[in-house]
């Protein structure tokens, strides 16, 4: 015990360690006794539990000799770790944090917090397990359909492609049936947890105020919950106590990271849950009672031959509008000599896509390009270099002056009268957000079938293999008739996907979704 006294006594003089924090060890090292055990000592520190949890990470390597196990048990024995959801997720928080580095950078072994995040993500699992909720779900009938829109981390920018999805399907279904719903959005990964070590947010506080900004601005007619930073009647208001107090006919999920999933599990037994994808190669690994494709090809065929025989598969229209506005491309302008295809992906998926080509393959595209006046745009935060480390050749055509890096730029709908096709290349299963944006101002798009786009693109514009991706590259130059009929589909698209009459799709698949859910529930 006198060593643990001794070591938690080094500890405290860790310059790392807050005053607050430092006078809370004293306090209790002043009054222990030395029959007094490990447990007992650090239970009696009068510090928050993420402060406590924190503080205990340094004990890993000096009193555990780095065995994580030994070190799991232990805080669980000091009640660090609590048996009900909210608080364990706060925990789990803290940990991705400090993976990330956004407190304590190098001060703790990053190997030992990720052992310890696996314990945690193995608790929190038992948590939903084993403490079933207090209320039960209402299952009575109700005029409006309340509606929550549940994802983890937006970007508030207003280019942000997954938030343009969100709010796509509040104004769709406040256009098509504002009398008949009640639309609620949780952002569940957002928020701050705050700890005498430091703020760990998730988004900052400018972010979180952009995100209310949107919500009064154009958000649905009922509330916004951000998680982790919200007071409701002076308490935390819990994710679950969000979805009951708005009263919660169904959930819709979208994308499947880990909170997805996590919530998806929680709330499966109280709530009709739906779910749609943020990119077409997700996969909602169950506890759905309804599944809606956005057009997505690839996803469609993949959820059915899965999924159909478990739970409704539905497919709605694509919105064919975006809610960017306009604003003017005030960069360099592309030459107007060549025939200028634009490429918008951000982080390393043109990395990931060209790595997954053979030369011969990247080969026969840029000799495409090259025999037939084609100029390349790239925009979004690509490294140049990665990139032609991974296709040297590629630098062929940045020596003709025809491959352009336009970094990250908020005007995508200003290229209009630049750019000739928006292009995804093989295997990119991303890129919605650039393409709708384009589309709006008639840029027709080629992209691969496995591509979230394909919600947006005619058929006109989707290509299944390299050689059709050459082909329908070649033809958009050389066949006015080809280029034309790539534009006409997409006005074609345009007037049939209306806000009113998709987000009508959107109100009866989701209704759909509320019946069968209540079903299920009635039948437990």
């Amino acid at each position: 015990m006198n060593d643990f006294i001794k070591l938690i006594s080094e500890i405290k003089e860790n310059e790392c360690i807050p005053e607050s924090v430092k006078k809370a060890i004293s306090y209790s090292i002043s009054f222990s006794q030395a029959a007094i055990n490990p447990v007992e000592l650090f239970s009696k520190i009068k510090i928050t539990a993420e402060d406590k949890y924190i503080l205990s990470l340094f004990l890993i390597d000096e009193a555990f000799g780095g065995d994580t196990a030994r070190y799991w048990n232990f805080i669980k024995d000091c009640n660090i770790i609590n048996p009900d959801f909210e608080s364990s997720r706060r925990i789990y928080s803290i940990t991705k944090s400090l993976i990330k580095g956004t407190i304590l950078h190098k001060k703790i072994k990053s190997s030992y917090i990720s052992e310890v995040l696996i314990y945690i993500q193995k608790h929190l699992n038992s948590t939903i397990k084993n403490k079933p909720l207090v209320r039960q779900f209402n299952l009575s009938n109700k005029k409006h359909l309340s509606i929550t829109i549940v994802a983890s981390i937006l970007s508030p920018h207003r280019t942000g492609a997954h938030l343009g999805v969100v709010y796509n399907i509040i104004k769709g279904l406040i256009s098509s049936h504002q009398k008949d719903v009640i639309v609620n959005l949780a952002l569940t990964g957002e928020g701050t947890v705050k700890t005498s070590f430091g703020n760990i947010s998730f988004l900052d506080n400018k972010k979180i105020t952009s995100h209310k900004i949107k919500w009064k601005n154009e958000g649905g007619n009922g509330e916004l919950y951000i998680g982790c930073s919200e007071l409701y009647d002076n308490k935390f208001d819990s994710f679950i106590d969000f979805a009951e107090r708005v009263e919660t006919d169904v959930m819709l999920f979208l994308g499947d990271i880990f909170e997805s999933k996590l919530f998806r599990r929680l709330t499966y037994d109280y709530f009709p849950v739906a779910y749609t994808y943020g990119t077409s190669t997700n996969d909602p690994k169950g506890f759905v009672d309804s599944i809606i494709s956005r057009g997505s090809v690839s996803f469609l065929e993949r959820v059915q031959a899965d999924y159909k025989a478990r739970c409704l598969v539905d497919v709605v229209p694509a919105f064919m509008q975006t809610p960017l506005p306009f604003k003017e491309y005030v960069g360099q302008p592309l030459d107007d000599d060549f025939f200028w295809i634009f490429t918008p992906l951000q982080s390393n998926r043109l990395e990931v896509s060209f790595s997954n080509l053979s030369n011969t393959e990247r080969n026969f595209i840029l000799k495409t390009i090259i025999q037939n006046n084609i100029a390349w745009a790239f925009a979004g935060e690509v490294n140049r270099d990665n990139l032609f480390n991974i296709w040297p050749e590629l630098k062929e055509l940045e020596n003709l002056k025809r491959l352009r890096f336009l970094g990250y730029i908020d005007s995508l709908r200003g290229l209009k009268d630049q750019v000739k096709i928006t292009f995804m290349p093989p295997n990119v299963a991303g890129g919605a957000g650039g393409v709708q944006a384009l589309i709006t101002e008639g840029v027709p798009a080629i992209i691969p079938i496995i591509s979230d786009a394909t919600s947006t693109v005619p058929e006109s514009g989707v290509y299944s293999t390299v050689e059709e991706c050459v082909l329908k590259l070649e033809l958009s130059i050389n066949s006015m008739d080809f280029y034309a009929t790539l534009k006409s589909d997409i006005e074609n698209k345009k007037k049939n996907n209306s806000f009113e009459s998709v987000g009508d799709a959107w109100f009866l698949s989701l209704l759909k979704a509320s019946s069968f859910g209540k079903s299920r529930l009635m039948r437990v």
